[in-house]
């Protein structure tokens, strides 16, 4: 049931998935787990609260000048385009997001 849910989630950026590079990205939150992949102009990122931290605040320097979308794919919502990203992610979750920027 999780993996279908997973999927079903990503299979709109399946391009990005497959043909996109793994990118270094960091947030100020060590206590969470970054993860990227790149192909312009979208940017896949995961980040993993897998410690259960309960600060789970993080503010990530995004690879663009300008952010033009955010969307938080398990949410299915528009975030406010901001950079730095700042997001929180509660223990034992993950915040999977595809930014667009130029």
């Amino acid at each position: 049931y999780y993996h279908a849910k997973a999927y079903a989630q990503v299979a709109p950026y399946e391009d990005l998935v497959v043909e996109g590079e793994v990118t270094d990205l960091e947030g100020d939150n060590p206590q969470l787990t970054y993860s990227a992949l790149r192909k312009a102009p979208q940017l896949l990122i995961l980040v993993g609260n897998y410690a259960k931290t309960k600060n789970g605040a993080t503010r990530i320097q995004l690879p663009f000048k300008k952010v033009t979308s955010v969307t938080d794919l398990r949410e299915n919502q528009a975030l406010k385009p901001a950079n730095p990203l700042v997001l929180d992610v509660p223990p034992d979750d993950i915040r999977l997001l595809v930014v667009e920027g130029k």
